[in-house]
């Protein structure tokens, strides 16, 4: 007998089968084969970036998805000394090394905040380190703090470009 569609409150067009007595049902499952692509996807990047008169602070806010746990690499910007690391809140004891720095992944959404501070401060130009992570990432916003002896005279950014606020 062919299926029947019976109306439920979950799914109103869930097939449903209601063999008569004796007719067998054969059933085949398969696992579908994995598709190619990454198993973590960068949600939100917040980097505010300090600029003092001889060094430089920078959070780094990374908010993340991953269908997998593993460890994921990334590139702190050259001369980086890296100050913490907390997961979801909670603090982590791993350094990096050689600016490389491997964040333990686990599955699901979480969120990881890093503090690094490098030398040099406010110059006649101004730009936050690079980060590399190794991955595609959206929603990415950069804040620059420069010190109050300092004003911003031109500012250029990728994508939709920058904005400046002269008055807080």
């Amino acid at each position: 007998t062919p299926e029947v569609l019976a109306a439920t409150p979950d799914d109103p067009w869930a097939p449903q089968f209601e063999p008569r007595p004796g007719e067998p049902l054969d059933v085949a499952i398969q696992r579908p084969a994995p598709l190619a692509g990454s198993t973590v996807a960068f949600d939100r990047l917040r980097q505010d970036v300090v600029v003092g008169q001889r060094s430089t602070d920078t959070t780094l806010e990374i908010a993340y998805r991953s269908t997998q746990g593993g460890r994921h690499v990334l590139a702190l910007p050259a001369g980086a000394r890296l100050q913490s690391v907390t997961s979801d809140g909670q603090p982590l004891a791993i350094r990096d090394e050689n600016g490389q720095l491997a964040l333990p992944l686990q599955p699901g959404a979480h969120a990881y905040v890093l503090t690094w501070q490098q030398d040099g401060g406010a110059g006649l130009v101004t730009r936050p380190g690079p980060v590399q992570l190794g991955a595609p990432a959206s929603n990415v916003t950069t804040t620059i703090a420069l010190p109050q002896s300092r004003w911003a005279l031109f500012a250029a950014g990728g994508g939709l470009g920058p904005a400046i606020l002269y008055w807080a």
